[in-house]
């Protein structure tokens, strides 16, 4: 029996991901619409890219537009086969802007998220 897919390289560890995706032109964040999780998802790739400094290109749900948007970070987009070749078409011609600064994105780093999550805990328990 022969295989088609053999993996020979390890896993990048997660100190490297951000490093590692610095290399990409776009960094694609695209979710399918299966379920409410999914609808509802702000994925860790999203953030890996942001601060990797590369522009996004990704799915057209609430919480991930409200990223992508508030922060500039790149285009949002649905899957519609259209549409989709439509935002790739804007990146290849550098039509948007994506003006975003990577220290402007302290609020998104885990530090900070850290401390409102703890935060909620607080209230939840007291």
């Amino acid at each position: 029996m022969t295989s088609f897919l053999k993996v020979t390289d390890p896993a990048v560890t997660h100190d490297k991901v951000v490093s590692i995706a610095r290399s990409a032109d776009v960094g694609m964040c695209l979710i399918e619409d299966i379920s409410l999780s999914d609808y509802y998802c702000l994925p860790n790739k999203l953030f890996e890219y942001c601060f990797a400094g590369i522009p996004v290109l990704a799915s057209d749900f609430p919480d991930i537009c409200s990223v992508v948007t508030d922060y500039k970070l790149g285009l949002v987009t649905s899957l519609e086969i259209d549409k989709l070749k439509k935002a790739v078409k804007e990146f290849e011609k550098n039509i948007i802007d994506v003006s975003f600064n990577i220290c402007d994105l302290q609020p998104l780093c885990w530090d900070e998220q850290a401390k409102k999550l703890l935060g909620l805990y607080h209230d939840v328990l007291n």
